[in-house]
């Protein structure tokens, strides 16, 4: 059951959307993302952030989607985000021949977003919803200082998150 913050109904509807993707066959992630939501995030992967029509909250919601260079990102289906920032990288850790990483340049693209949304609960995606989204959820969760959501995010067993990206991100936060 998730409760809203801000109108203690139940906005069940993020569940439902889902109960055919064969996520909701494993209770662990179910429970993961009725704890982030409560946490004012949800951490997916594009294809489940694309579908998503309805807010799991009723309180402003923001979407930062990131994705490689050069892919052109699906058109989302829900109209209520209040913002949206797109970011490209490649889910990689140092540069490779044909591939560059995230760079401080992006990471204080990211700080600003995290900035300019304020309260608003986020949606984050990457492709996968495991590597990239889940190092911004762990920086976003350092930014508004909440420890809780970090390690709920860091020790879960859905999320690999990318170290360059978090470390870039984690120099990148002013000091709170």
């Amino acid at each position: 059951m998730i409760d809203c913050k801000i109108c203690g109904k139940d906005h069940c509807t993020y569940m439902d959307q889902y109960a055919g993707s064969g996520l909701l066959r494993y209770k662990p992630r179910v429970e993961l993302d009725e704890t982030l939501i409560h946490h004012g995030i949800l951490i997916l992967s594009e294809e489940d952030a694309v579908n998503l029509m309805e807010p799991p909250t009723c309180q402003q919601v923001s979407c930062l989607r990131i994705s490689d260079p050069g892919y052109r990102l699906p058109e989302l289906h829900g109209g209520f985000y209040n913002h949206v920032g797109e970011f490209k990288f490649f889910d990689i850790e140092r540069d490779s021949y044909s591939r560059k990483a995230m760079t401080s340049e992006i990471a204080g693209r990211l700080v600003e977003f995290f900035k300019q949304i304020g309260d608003d609960f986020l949606v984050i995606h990457c492709f996968a919803g495991i590597s990239r989204s889940s190092a911004v959820g762990m920086a976003f969760a350092r930014f508004k200082q909440d420890d809780e959501l970090f390690e709920t995010i860091r020790h879960s067993c859905w999320f690999d998150p990318n170290l360059h990206v978090y470390n870039l991100l984690s120099e990148t936060i002013p000091s709170l």
